[in-house]
C-alpha cells in the first residue's frame, strides 16, 4: 500500500549530508598522589629527591584531623602517569595512587 512511498523516502535519507557528531575535545590530565601524612616537607625534603617535577601539598581534614596531602602533578597521558606511579613507588611511596586531576578519581593503583 505505502511501499512505493518508502523507497522515495529512503532515497531522500541516503541523499542527504550526514551530520557528523560535534564530539568535544577532551584533554585528560593524571597526577599520582604520594602520600598523606602528618608531617610537612619541603620541595626539596630528601623524600622527593629522585622525583622531577612539581609536587605540591595540599591541607586534608580526615577524621577531624589536618594531615597534608602531597600529589606529583601535570602528566599528560595516563600512560606518562603510571611511569610516574612506578618511579615513585621505588622511591619509596608504596602506596601511591594515580588519579585524574580534576576530581582525584583513582585511574590505577
Amino acid at each position: 500500500m505505502g511501499q512505493g512511498n518508502t523507497k522515495g523516502q529512503l532515497a531522500a535519507a541516503a541523499s542527504a549530508p550526514a551530520a557528523t557528531p560535534s564530539v568535544p575535545k577532551v584533554s585528560f590530565k593524571y597526577d599520582v598522589q604520594l602520600v598523606i601524612t602528618d608531617k610537612k616537607y619541603t620541595r626539596s625534603a630528601p623524600v622527593f629527591k629522585d622525583l622531577r617535577g612539581t609536587i605540591i601539598r595540599e591541607s586534608v581534614v580526615i577524621n577531624r584531623k589536618t594531615l597534608n596531602k602531597y600529589t606529583w602533578v601535570n602528566f599528560k597521558t595516563e600512560k606518562e602517569a603510571n611511569v610516574a606511579l612506578s618511579k615513585a613507588k621505588k622511591a619509596g611511596f608504596w602506596n601511591a595512587t594515580v588519579v585524574t586531576a580534576d576530581n582525584d578519581r583513582i585511574a590505577s593503583r
